[in-house]
Parts: structure tokens; sequence; C-alpha cells
């Protein structure tokens, strides 16, 4: 950090900072004096945005409208857990009446955290006072406000993970287990006590030598941006981060062998670096999917999987999705998460074991394409994500729930994907 802003940002905690209301630990902003470095990483994350994000707002104010008394809180629980946990929204779709902290997953909403009672739907205890958990071992006293170590908020101890299990697995009131992300992780490798252990905070929040605030010892501090899949519009630091998870999740084997009168082409895609499925979440509303273009001569023999930024992903045979396919209770496929009934995943798993004896070592998922009267001089592939399906977009906007100006998602290049073949029929390249 540079030195001037240090001193800066010291001198605004001294002299000592008077204790924090209630109140005052519910403001983020609050916290931004001490801890400016954390605060601007949140800003900057999902979290922060988590209930005013319009697309959220758009689904939320469709689903109660949609689904009446059946569970109105469902989302709000998660996206808003202290306004709700407060008693400050009776009204799951006054999102935009909250007081500014309460209105998405601020500080208190983790560094809150007493209990994790559940494994899903915001099964969290949140504390009524200003104590801060957090996963320093020693905290320094300060006037602000009391502090804690808490297993709960440390990101080495194996309890850890349950804290963000808690909101980022949903189970709908009719049992179906729809968002599965703590549950993908619990069936791999990396929930264990072992070597390969690595919880949600080793990967999304990553830690490095610091200040936790300026009149403290350097301590191994952690990143607060967050990142997943979504991105926010206009937020460089955001969506610098997704980028940089994303590049590392995904790596590639492409291989062309001689078939009857052209070439059968294999793609190989292995998930390396996702503690849980790729993707995972919402992946009934993500589109994930392979682009591939194999050429001889100049001429294209097969493109699969090239859509114009704002043309919606479409089914077709040749197409490999990884996203999650849903349908409604006759059967017909739905974008709504509440009126799914049924889906089939076809995310790429997280490892479940190190073993190369086990038959689950090997957990890739392997797509097939053939040529036909020629053989490919040269093919590309790689992976794309859309964080929104552009159709559900489309259907937000036509039932009046979101402005046609805000229904855009962008695509993005999963880097580690990217893999171009150019040998002989036979060979293999990664």
């Amino acid at each position: 950090m540079n030195r001037s802003l240090l001193l800066v940002l010291a001198a605004a905690c001294e002299p000592e900072p008077d204790a924090l209301t209630r109140a005052d630990a519910l403001d983020p902003e609050s916290c931004a004096s001490c801890h400016a470095a954390h605060v601007e990483q949140w800003r900057a994350s999902t979290h922060a945005r988590a209930a005013r994000d319009p697309v959220f707002l758009a689904m939320n104010t469709r689903y109660v409208r949609e689904t009446g008394s059946q569970d109105p809180m469902l989302c709000v629980r998660c996206h808003a857990p202290l306004a709700v946990q407060s008693g400050m929204l009776p009204d799951p779709t006054a999102l935009a009446d909250l007081p500014e902290g309460l209105d998405g997953v601020g500080c208190m909403a983790c560094h809150g955290v007493e209990a994790v009672t559940g494994t899903h739907n915001a099964a969290l205890r949140l504390s009524d006072d200003t104590m801060m958990q957090g996963g320093i071992a020693d905290p320094i006293d300060t006037p602000a406000h009391p502090s804690t170590w808490s297993p709960l908020l440390d990101g080495d101890a194996p309890e850890a993970s349950s804290t963000c299990g808690a909101c980022h697995d949903v189970v709908m009131p009719g049992d179906l287990h729809l968002e599965r992300t703590y549950a993908e992780w619990q069936d791999s490798v990396f929930d264990t006590t072992g070597p390969a252990r690595l919880g949600c905070g080793h990967c999304h929040m990553p830690g490095a030598p610091g200040l936790a605030a300026p009149t403290g010892p350097e301590r191994r501090i952690h990143d607060h941006t967050m990142p997943g899949v979504s991105v926010h519009r206009g937020d460089e630091l955001h969506a610098a981060a997704v980028q940089r998870a994303l590049d590392s999740s995904i790596s590639a084997t492409l291989c062309v062998r001689p078939a009857s009168a052209g070439a059968e082409i294999l793609l190989s895609l292995e998930n390396v670096a996702a503690g849980h499925g790729f993707p995972s979440g919402a992946a009934k509303n993500r589109r994930v999917w392979v682009e591939l273009v194999a050429t001889a001569g100049g001429e294209e023999l097969i493109r699969s999987g090239t859509f114009a930024p704002d043309q919606a992903v479409t089914g077709s045979p040749d197409l490999a999705a990884l996203h999650e396919l849903a349908w409604d209770a006759s059967g017909s496929p739905t974008s709504m998460l509440w009126d799914v009934a049924d889906y089939e995943s076809r995310a790429l798993p997280a490892p479940s074991t190190l073993d190369p004896r086990d038959p689950a070592f090997d957990h890739s998922r392997r797509f097939t394409w053939r040529t036909s009267g020629a053989v490919p001089e040269r093919v590309e592939a790689r992976v794309l994500v859309r964080p929104m399906a552009l159709s559900i977009l489309d259907e937000l906007v036509a039932s009046g729930d979101l402005e046609p100006e805000l229904a855009t998602t962008p695509t993005m290049e999963v880097g580690g994907s990217v893999v171009v073949w150019e040998g002989v029929p036979g060979d293999c390249t990664e």
C-alpha cells in the first residue's frame, strides 16, 4: 500500500475511534475508515449488490407475484439477510425502502454469524450486537467494536465453508434441491481434513500479507471481492477477478482421429480448479457451452456454438452445452426457477478422488463431432460463459419486470479451455 495513503488511513483511526452503535455496525461505510481496502473490495462484490441488482429485483418481484404465500421470503433471506432477520423487511419486494447497509450482504451478514443451523436457505443465526466475528486468532482490542475469533469465519477451519454453504445451497418449498454449490463441494475431494482440503475462502477470498487495520500488525488478510460468475456492469475490478477465476477452472484436450470418409473430433473438458460443479449455483439460468470450428483448405467443415453477443444460445444436435436444463411439472422447458420440477445437470463435476486407481478419478466430460468427406487441418475449441441467459432476460422484459436496457449479459471466454489442433490425425493437443 502507498505509504502516504497508509498514513492518511492511520490518522482516520487516531485518536481512537468511537464505539460503533448497532446502526453503525450494520452500515459497511462505517467500517471504511479503518478497513478501507476490505470495504473497497466488498463494494465491487456481488454481495454488496445482492439486493440491488436489477435482474435479481426483477426475478424476486416475479417470484413473489407468481407464487403468492408459498414462501415469499425465500430469495431475500440470502440477498438481504440482515434486513430479514432484524424484521425490517416485512414486504420482500420493498428492497428499495431499506436503509443503506441493509440492502445486500453487508459486513455484519458474515462477521455477525453466531451459528450455522442448517445447510441451505440462509440457515444462519446472526447477532444483534456489535461483536465482530473473524478469522484472526488474536484480534487487537479496539473501542470501535468487540472482536473475537470464530471458526465459522476462519478460512483455514473446516467449519468456515458451512457459513458460505448456508446461502449457496437453495432448496425450494417442494424439496427440490435447486442450487447445490455447497453440496457439490461436500462431494468433492476438497471437503476433507487432509492435504487436499480447500474451503470456499481459499478460492473466493485468497489471502496475502497485509494490514487488517492501519494501526495493527501485519497479518494474512483476505480479498473481499469474492468473484463468482456474475459480472457487474461497468465494474472493471470485479470483472477482472471473475475472469481470473474462470480462466483457471477448466483444462481441455482436443484429438482428431481418422474415420470413414472423414474424421472424428473429440474434445475432453476437465474441471481442475472449481471446487464444485462448473457451472454451479443458478446453473439453470446460466449458459455455458463449447464453440468449435474445424477447417480444411480455408473452408469450414464444422462450426458449432457460434452466437452473436445479442443472440440467445439455442440448442442444436451438435451443441456441447454445460449448463442445466429444466422442466416444469408438465414436462415443458422452463426458465423461472420456481417453476422447475425436474432438471438435468450437464456440469463438469469437481474431482472426488486423488487416487488414479479409483474409477472416479477420471471426471472429465467428452464431446464428439464428425466431419464427412474431408479431414480437418485445424480445429479450434473454447468454452464460453454467459452469467444469465438472454432468453430469461427477454422473459423478464416481456413480463414488465425488467427495463429493456438492462437486459444484457457479457459473453466470457474460459482461458484454460482454449485449445487449437493442427496436427496429424491420430494426434491430440492440450
